[in-house]
């Protein structure tokens, strides 16, 4: 199975107007529809922060006709890193979101 790569942002506390973000890429083999929207969308963000065993995250997606950024989850750490945007974003709305691109 091929691995596929899209942006991963660290979300780090405090932030500071003049210290962007640390930008990571991260790869992953999520199926369908998280592999199509990744590869389809002109970007995709992760950003996240780790508080222990849990995460909190949202997914944020940039495509030709605007941007879609979902809401704050919390999930545990071991779900995220097993599959971080399934974690992050409900299946339903990732194919909702691939019918646009």
């Amino acid at each position: 199975m091929r691995m596929f790569a899209f942006m991963l942002f660290v979300l780090s506390f405090p932030l500071l107007a003049d210290n962007p973000l640390p930008v990571e890429r991260l790869d992953t083999d999520e199926g369908y529809p998280y592999k199509n929207l990744i590869m389809r969308a002109q970007r995709v963000e992760l950003i996240y922060s780790e508080l222990g065993n849990r995460v909190e995250c949202r997914v944020t997606v940039m495509m030709p006709d605007g941007s879609f950024e979902g809401e704050k989850r919390e999930v545990s750490a071991k779900s995220f890193h097993r599959k971080p945007m399934q974690s992050c974003m409900d299946r339903d709305k990732a194919k909702q979101l691939l019918t646009r691109l």
